[in-house]
Parts: structure tokens; C-alpha cells; sequence
């Protein structure tokens, strides 16, 4: 071989020695190469700002330097494990990693392997990366989580209370129904029952005291007279009140709606249906012509009715 060519290969490897220095440095993690030792060979300015250490305090050092003391032991069975069977490890946020600087201050880190093969043996190649910015964001994120998830539990222990007094509200609702519909029922039984078996005695009651009225009134004294006039009086209100406890009765039982209502033929209809009554108070009923609106036909008859009766 010629000195040329040595000259040649020399200067081959020597501009290939460069371009891996630089290709280290250009990295923008801390990068840090040990043989198979675990002595430090080569690292990059990035390692000297992330740890705090000089490029000298470093090199010929044990990696264990860079590795929480708590985590020592364990890290060098782990090293001579990676060396017995070197085979690239990406960078894993799973890993629960940490790297201690100079100061002693610990730090969560990402770190990468990667073998070297070389004329000298085998190197491996360490990438470092501090993650505490991103283990920060993390814990807010949890924490933020987590507030949120007990927010929920909260809102949704308070939604299960009022959804518990809503269906306790609505039980008692519905036993209330059914009280009513029970009362209701009593109600419109007893009315049709006072309509029917009280009515027919009362009605013979009426006609005995008009006939007994028309037959000797001025035949008696002045006494007897008011005693029938009295008790003919209050059949025919016994009567009018039965009919209208019925028709309450009916009220809560029928589905009312509104519809067209002529109020003078209601007031007209009740007028000829009160007239003994209206007559024998020498009562004057006068309206002008009446309208007609939109209501519930028993309802404006009972207004009419009761504005008549009271008057």
C-alpha cells in the first residue's frame, strides 16, 4: 500500500470521526455513549446544560453518575442486561424514568438505546429528554380531570336526591289522586243517592203543603197561613239544593270545555225556572240584551243563577 493511500484513509476517518462529532452535537437531546463498561466515551453540549456537569467532570465517569442513587444498583444489572442483548429502545413516556443533575435535583426523563458497533466494541448510545414540562401539563390535566370527575359524582348524587324526591312527590301526587278520585266517587254517590231517595218525598212534601196552600189559604188564621207559605218555601229550596249538589258532584266527574254560550237565553230559561220564586218575593228582573261568549255552559248558568238567587 502507498503512504498516499494510508494518508487517504486516515483522512477518511478522521473526516467521518468529525461529521459523527457534529451530527452529535446538532442533536437536540442530551446525548450520552458508554462502552460496555458503563463508562462515559462521548456526550454533547446538550448533556452539559441539561445535567449541569462539564464535558470533563463527565467523560470517563460511570452512566450511574447521571441515575437517581435510590436506582443505582438496579440501573447496572439493567446496563449489563442491554449489552448481553443490545437491541434499540425507542424513547417510551410509559417508562417511569428519572435522571439526577449535578445540584442532586431529580427530574422525569425519556430516555432511548441505541447499540453502536465499532473497530473498539460495542457502544451504546443514550438520547435523554426532560419531560417535567410535560409531566406538569399531565398532573393539570389529571387534576383537571379529576375536579371534573367529582363535579360530576357531585351533580350527579345531587340529580339521584331530587330525582328521588320527584318520584317521592309523585307517589304522594298520585295517592292524592287517588284520595280524590276515591272522595269524588263518595261524593257523586251520596248526590245521586240524596237526588234520587230524597227528592220524591220532598217533591210529595211540596205538593201536599201547595194543595194544603191553595185549598185554605185565608180559611185559617194568619198563623197557619205563614206555616204553610214557610214550609212550602223551604221544599222547594231543599229541593234546588239537592239538585245543585248534585250537579257539583257531576262537576268533578265530567270533561268540561269551552264553547259558545248565549247568556240571554241561560238567563231567559232561568228566569222562567225561578219565577215562583220571583214572583212571591215581588222580585223585578231586568236585563238588556246579553251576549254571547265562550265558556262552559254550567259554569255562566250557576254565575247567572247564583247573582239572581242572591238578589
Amino acid at each position: 500500500m502507498k503512504p498516499m493511500d494510508n494518508v487517504n484513509v486516515s483522512s477518511l476517518a478522521l473526516t467521518g470521526e468529525r461529521l459523527f462529532k457534529d451530527l452529535l452535537e446538532s442533536a437536540p437531546d442530551a446525548m450520552v455513549i458508554v462502552n460496555h463498561h458503563g463508562t462515559i466515551v462521548l456526550i454533547n453540549s446538550q448533556t452539559e446544560r441539561l445535567f449541569g456537569y462539564s464535558r470533563d467532570e463527565l467523560l470517563g465517569k460511570p452512566i450511574e453518575i447521571l441515575v437517581p442513587l435510590s436506582a443505582r444498583a438496579k440501573h447496572v444489572d439493567q446496563r449489563n442486561h442491554f449489552f448481553s442483548n443490545p437491541r434499540e429502545r425507542p424513547m417510551c413516556s410509559a417508562l417511569d424514568l428519572r435522571a439526577v443533575r449535578k445540584d442532586g435535583s431529580e427530574f422525569p426523563a425519556e430516555i432511548s438505546l441505541s447499540p453502536l458497533v465499532t473497530d473498539n466494541g460495542m457502544l451504546v448510545s443514550s438520547a435523554i429528554r426532560d419531560i417535567t414540562d410535560r409531566k406538569l401539563a399531565q398532573e393539570k390535566l389529571k387534576s383537571a380531570y379529576d375536579d371534573l370527575e367529582k363535579r360530576v359524582q357531585e351533580r350527579t348524587v345531587k340529580l339521584t336526591e331530587l330525582n328521588a324526591q320527584l318520584q317521592a312527590e309523585i307517589r304522594e301526587r298520585k295517592k292524592m289522586e287517588e284520595e280524590l278520585k276515591r272522595s269524588n266517587d263518595e261524593l257523586e254517590q251520596f248526590a245521586y243517592v240524596a237526588s234520587h231517595d230524597l227528592q220524591e218525598p220532598l217533591r210529595a212534601i211540596s205538593t201536599n203543603c201547595q194543595e194544603l196552600q191553595s185549598r185554605y189559604a185565608g180559611k185559617l188564621d194568619s198563623d197557619a197561613d205563614e206555616c204553610l207559605h214557610f214550609a212550602t218555601t223551604g221544599a222547594r229550596r231543599m229541593q234546588a239544593l239537592i239538585r245543585g249538589l248534585l250537579e257539583y258532584a257531576r262537576v268533578g266527574r265530567e270533561e268540561h270545555k269551552t264553547q259558545p254560550v248565549d247568556c240571554q237565553a241561560v238567563v231567559s230559561e232561568l228566569i222562567e225556572q225561578l219565577k215562583p220564586s220571583i214572583t212571591e218575593q215581588g222580585a223585578e228582573i231586568v236585563c238588556d240584551n246579553l251576549p254571547t261568549i265562550q265558556g262552559i255552559p254550567f259554569h255562566i248558568r250557576q254565575l247567572f243563577q247564583n247573582l239572581i238567587d242572591n238578589a
